[in-house]
């Protein structure tokens, strides 16, 4: 991982897209707000892919509490620096398990008469703070809350993202591909798009190697959702 910076980021997207000095149709906040977008789509992609260099995980053993008397499930708290909750583990008889991601609606649905209490089997959001797990848990069991951790935008020219040197190009060649796309121009615009999957490709093969010679256990979420190294397009979130 290395930190770049804004400015450098910014340099970058004007040398590739030939506008290092149209500064009146192409300002800087502009080329700022597409290297702020792009780097939200590649933290996406990246958790797609099963990647987990931008995602946090809390874990802990909870009770069997329900959240108040008479409701049909347990609450954990939303990690405090959680953009959005991708997904729920949890122990039980010593095998790692998922919990399913349910909607509101069936959250209510679910045995309404709030008797049931049993293995846990879904979890749904309450709201920005608080999840839901049902059924209420029939014992305490150790959860796993995966998620993605807020991302914060770059607006001096000094502030820093921590990156991957080949996600580093993604970034640039992203911006780049709005620029093309915004003036019409197809030459540029495959340019970019060749240079985003090559750049991604290459990263990600980087970061796979780079994991298979450290000698750490590998994480069981990351065996389920390899880092892909064919992403074909994977990183198309328009």
């Amino acid at each position: 991982m290395r930190s770049v910076s804004l400015l450098e980021l910014r340099n970058l997207v004007r040398s590739r897209a030939d506008i290092e000095y149209d500064t009146a149709r192409h300002r800087d906040a502009s080329i700022n707000s597409e290297i702020n977008l792009a780097i939200v789509e590649l933290r996406n992609a990246l958790a797609s892919d099963g990647s987990e260099l931008y995602i946090g995980r809390n874990s802990w053993t909870m009770d069997p509490v329900r959240a108040v008397d008479g409701a049909n499930y347990a609450e954990l708290p939303v990690p405090s620096d959680a953009d959005r909750v991708l997904g729920i583990d949890f122990i039980y008889n010593d095998i790692l398990m998922t919990l399913e991601s349910v909607s509101l609606r069936d959250r209510i649905a679910f045995d309404p008469s709030a008797t049931r209490q049993g293995i846990p089997l879904s979890w749904s959001l309450i709201d920005a703070e608080t999840i839901a797990i049902q059924p209420v848990p029939d014992a305490p069991y150790e959860y796993t809350i995966w998620y993605h951790r807020q991302y914060n935008d770059m607006l001096e020219n000094d502030d820093t993202f921590d990156v991957l040197p080949g996600f580093t190009d993604w970034i640039v060649w992203r911006a780049v591909e709005k620029i093309a796309i915004r003036d019409d121009l197809e030459s540029l615009k495959r340019d970019a798009r060749m240079g985003m999957a090559e750049a991604y490709r290459s990263a990600c093969d980087s970061a796979i190697s780079r994991r298979s010679k450290s000698g750490h256990r590998k994480d069981t979420r990351g065996a389920r959702n390899r880092l892909s190294s064919d992403p074909i397009m994977r990183w198309r979130m328009r």
